[in-house]
């Protein structure tokens, strides 16, 4: 009779101890309503966003635009060294560099991008940048490709059997990236692979993973967000994309800055989208918008321009030089005002062009900026690696 309380007590305690266990289990093994709820609301948006990158029309008859900046990562006191460095040197290595920097606190290192598209691989491109060093613009149709600047043109003529290659649709390929990031919120890149899409909620926090087998590695693709229950659409915060057996680390990040709704587009807009190199800031963009309608019809906005006639974007214009590609021959000419032939610069064959060949001659924008920003961020952790 002694040891019956303690004993009594001990199978109370274990009985309960396994209730809370069990309840506990079965809390964590079934999602609450709301979770439920959420993961369905995020599944059907999914589906909508997969339909919507099934159309190749979504950006047609609308004018897209955007801002786009380099990242320098340069300090204040790195800065202040360069300056020294460069002083009374013209010829110092750094020089560019500084310039780059220097341009880049004035806030000149912008470029604006506007474009005019019809399906996924006609459209126009325009460039404005903001340190007025004047524009580039260029663009795709069925029957003609073209490059311009203030002083001349390019001109190919793509319905020869062998025109100059290019891979223009890689050009406009990275133009929809950016749009999407914005209209899309990141989740297009868990589409590209056979992969099913995983969804984890929390709260309302939301996170999404797919794998890529297109890369010669493997990806896992991670976006995370929040669900709004009420307007039942998320909100983009991060995409960080893995290599698989490769560190834990994110071999490339994009951030979604300030989201807001928007009525218009009936979803979340980023205010801004950041590129991360392995956590290094590279390359941001801004300003996105989508005009509901068209400011001018597609043909008119990709006219071969002329100096007899304004351009629907740059109005008078004042070339001096034409160069047209036409299968293997080149030629390029002095124009006047009314774009008349004045003398022929050069004619030559060119055969056996190869896409550099034809990156020189069209001179393409978009592919510029990002080698130009390779560059510069190279520099930039080389000379990281020399103050070290």
């Amino acid at each position: 009779m002694v040891n019956a309380r303690p004993t009594t007590l001990a199978r109370i305690t274990s009985i309960l101890i396994v209730l809370v266990t069990a309840l506990i289990a079965r809390g964590q093994v079934q999602p609450s309503d709301a979770t439920k709820s959420t993961e369905a609301g995020v599944r059907a948006w999914l589906t909508q966003i997969r339909n919507e990158l099934r159309n190749e029309q979504r950006y047609d008859r609308r004018l897209v635009q955007f801002s786009a900046e380099p990242i320098l990562n340069i300090g204040e006191a790195e800065l202040s060294d360069m300056r020294q460095r460069v002083k009374g040197r013209p010829d110092h290595p750094d020089r560019h560099r500084l310039v780059l920097a220097e341009k880049s606190k004035r806030g000149q290192l912008s470029t604006t991008h506007r474009i005019w598209w019809r399906g996924a691989n006609e459209w126009r491109l325009s460039n404005d940048h903001a340190d007025n060093t004047g524009f580039s613009d260029s663009a795709v149709t069925v029957s003609t490709w073209w490059s311009l600047t203030p002083d001349g043109m390019s001109v190919v003529d793509p319905s020869e059997p062998h025109p100059p290659a290019v891979s223009y649709n890689q050009d406009g390929g990275w133009m929809r990236d950016v749009c999407d990031q914005f209209f899309l919120g990141g989740a297009h890149k868990l589409m590209f692979s056979d992969h099913d899409i995983a969804v984890a909620v929390t709260g309302a926090e939301v996170q999404l993973s797919s794998f890529d087998d297109r890369a010669p590695y493997k990806q896992r693709i991670i976006v995370k967000g929040a669900w709004d229950s009420g307007r039942q659409s998320f909100i983009p915060a991060s995409l960080d994309v893995f290599r698989i057996n490769d560190g834990s680390q994110p071999v490339f990040t994009i951030i979604y800055d300030k989201s807001a709704w928007s009525s218009d587009y009936m979803r979340f807009i980023p205010a801004g989208v950041t590129w991360l190199v392995e956590n290094v800031p590279s390359q941001r963009y801004f300003n996105f918008s989508l005009s509901p309608a068209p400011d001018m019809p597609f043909d008119v906005a990709t006219a071969v321009p002329s100096n007899a006639v304004n351009d629907p974007v740059r109005g008078r214009l004042s070339m001096r030089r034409i160069t047209h590609h036409k299968g293997d021959h080149v030629r390029t000419v002095e124009v006047g005002s009314n774009n008349d032939e004045i003398a022929v610069v050069h004619e030559r064959q060119a055969p056996g062009l190869s896409t550099n060949g034809l990156y020189n001659a069209i001179g393409w924008s978009a592919l510029v900026v990002v080698i130009v920003c390779a560059i510069v961020m190279k520099r930039v952790m080389a000379s990281r690696r020399r103050v070290v």
